[in-house]
């Protein structure tokens, strides 16, 4: 963005010393002062309210970052611990999620951006179980269904101290969600 300070028309050799000079020459250079520092006040206002920051975290409200080279870079890992019962995964929440299952559980697959954003949404869920064999069921709200690849459902997460990895992405609000098992690691 190109700024619009205006100081070209500030006379820089005004007043001349020696002379007696007419005050509309200082009246004209503080006029022109005062209009650039209200310009570069609104500018830098703008800057401040739609520019990334390097302090912060920064939500670009669906605008596109485009011909990025992203180096050192990944999603954002939650943690969720060891669960039992049901629990929300939601994908505003982290791109990677990790499990150590203590129960048989369902997670619920949430929160996808909606589906006029023009996004593909993915997840990954890492799981692992705890003192048994542990049946787990994905599931996703209201009437969304989750296609498969590569795994039941529910399916089991044996106690062998394997590692399973799902991966999960929706493109239209989570009414649709394509789901593969990555693999089990031991």
């Amino acid at each position: 963005m190109a700024s619009n300070i205006v100081f070209s028309s500030i006379d820089a050799n005004y007043p001349v010393a020696g002379v007696d000079n007419d005050t509309q020459g200082f009246r004209d250079n503080f006029r022109i002062i005062k209009t650039g520092l209200e310009t570069a006040k609104t500018e830098i206002d703008d800057l401040q309210s739609n520019t990334a920051k390097l302090n912060q975290n920064n939500n670009f409200n669906g605008n596109s970052i485009i011909e990025a080279r992203l180096l050192a870079s990944g999603d954002t890992a939650n943690n969720k611990n060891i669960l039992s019962g049901n629990t929300e995964l939601p994908w505003s929440q982290g791109g990677y999620f990790s499990a150590v299952l203590n129960g048989n559980l369902t997670l619920t697959l949430t929160d996808w951006p909606a589906a006029n954003r023009g996004i593909a949404a993915k997840m990954y869920v890492q799981v692992s179980a705890q003192g048994a064999n542990r049946t787990l069921t994905f599931a996703v709200p209201g009437t969304g269904s989750i296609k498969r690849s590569g795994f039941s459902n529910p399916v089991t997460i044996n106690n062998n101290g394997s590692i399973s990895l799902f991966e999960f992405i929706s493109f239209d609000g989570g009414i649709t969600v394509l789901g593969r098992l990555v693999g089990t690691y031991t």
